[in-house]
């Protein structure tokens, strides 16, 4: 209908202006027949499609970005891992000075929980302190008790085969416990063994034990131990 209209129009005996001024006219009232509203559709369609990947690629990062559980690493250097949703390390954090030295220098961010563990375990800047009869604490805050059992699974199993079981001490805790643990400035195992020892010593602080190897902590617990009265 519009060509029949424009081929009319070519028809009429007036002035080559007028005619362009005329088709001007009508196409700037039809949008060009139609075609400028199909490319302003099209060119909505492309920017809502651009918005709704944006959302998608951000909300990704932000789960990436969330952790839902933490792993702390406790043998003299004190270290937390942060773990995300799909099981992978967002970042590794060093709790005593010793612990942010060697965060410092290993680099395990993107890797999975169990790879990482393998990796620090048997780093070389790790070896000093994983002497004959050294401890390895590991304590697990999850979202959820499942989680927290699935990831205390696969890195103790890990700690196992570097090593003596008897030296490996493990635990999965709440997250009221992980926040108190925060709060004193101590790694989970490292605060749940000062818990154990004030016990039997009420007046122990968090400074005292925090340079102290589990080992220490440990016989430290037993020592303050009463002996049991039945026997």
């Amino acid at each position: 209908m519009d060509h029949d209209m424009t081929n009319h129009l070519d028809s009429i005996h007036a002035s080559e202006r007028l005619k362009r001024k005329t088709k001007a006219y009508l196409r700037h009232k039809t949008f060009d027949y139609g075609r400028d509203t199909m490319r302003m559709r099209s060119s909505r369609i492309r920017m809502a499609g651009c918005i709704v990947a944006a959302v998608i690629t951000f909300a990704g990062i932000g789960l990436y970005r969330l952790p839902t559980a933490y792993i702390d690493l406790d043998i003299n250097p004190s270290m937390e891992l942060n773990i995300n949703a799909l099981g992978r390390v967002i970042s590794l954090n060093g709790l005593n000075d010793d612990g942010a030295e060697l965060a410092r220098v290993l680099n395990v961010s993107g890797m999975s929980y169990g790879d990482a563990m393998q990796y620090i375990l048997i780093s070389d800047p790790l070896e000093p302190y994983l002497e004959a009869g050294s401890s390895i604490s590991i304590s697990v805050t999850g979202s959820s008790v499942q989680q927290s059992e699935t990831i205390l699974k696969d890195v103790v199993c890990r700690a196992y085969g570097i090593a003596d079981k008897e030296n490996v001490y493990y635990c999965h805790a709440d997250r009221q416990t992980a926040r108190e643990a925060k709060n004193s400035g101590l790694s989970l195992a490292r605060y749940q063994a000062l818990e154990e020892l004030r016990k039997t010593d009420p007046t122990v602080t968090p400074e005292y034990v925090q340079d102290m190897s589990m080992s220490e902590i440990c016989s430290l617990i037993r020592s303050h131990q009463l002996d049991d009265p039945c026997q």
